[in-house]
């Protein structure tokens, strides 16, 4: 019974499946260097619309003469308000889609890698099929 308990052996190492590790790994490499090199421009963005948003801030603070008006002016909180309500609408429209941009980026960079392995089982699993012989999965037996 030796020969059965290799068969089911978790921890096997088989050529196959080191072969297949191997060419996922390149993939896998390269997926966590683009997701390095997204994170840093994703950090890069954040600082520009940080800044950006600053600059915003300023012009509705200018438009409603926040820093013109006196501590005891009447008109102050009610322009102070109106500013900060104005602020916050621009503020969370812009976040939102933002962050909503940069998840969609990652997504599209793990379904990419996902895909790859895919077609790296699929490619290797043609190659052995030729290597003994038989036709190519997509072929029906009678195109044989």
């Amino acid at each position: 019974m030796p020969g059965l308990v290799d068969k089911f052996d978790p921890f096997r190492k088989d050529a196959w499946g080191v072969e297949r590790q191997r060419k996922q790994k390149v993939v896998r490499d390269q997926y966590f260097r683009d997701k390095q090199r997204t994170h840093v421009q994703e950090r890069r963005a954040e600082e520009q619309l940080r800044r950006r948003m600053d600059r915003r801030k300023q012009e509705i603070d200018d438009y409603y003469r926040i820093g013109e008006l006196g501590k005891t002016d009447p008109r102050i909180e009610t322009a102070s308000q109106k500013a900060q309500r104005k602020y916050g609408r621009y503020e969370k429209k812009v976040q939102r889609k933002h962050h909503r941009q940069w998840l969609h980026t990652f997504r599209k960079m793990r379904v990419q890698r996902d895909k790859q392995y895919r077609r790296i089982t699929k490619m290797m699993k043609k190659e052995a099929r030729r290597r003994r012989g038989l036709p190519d999965e997509g072929q029906a037996p009678w195109n044989i």
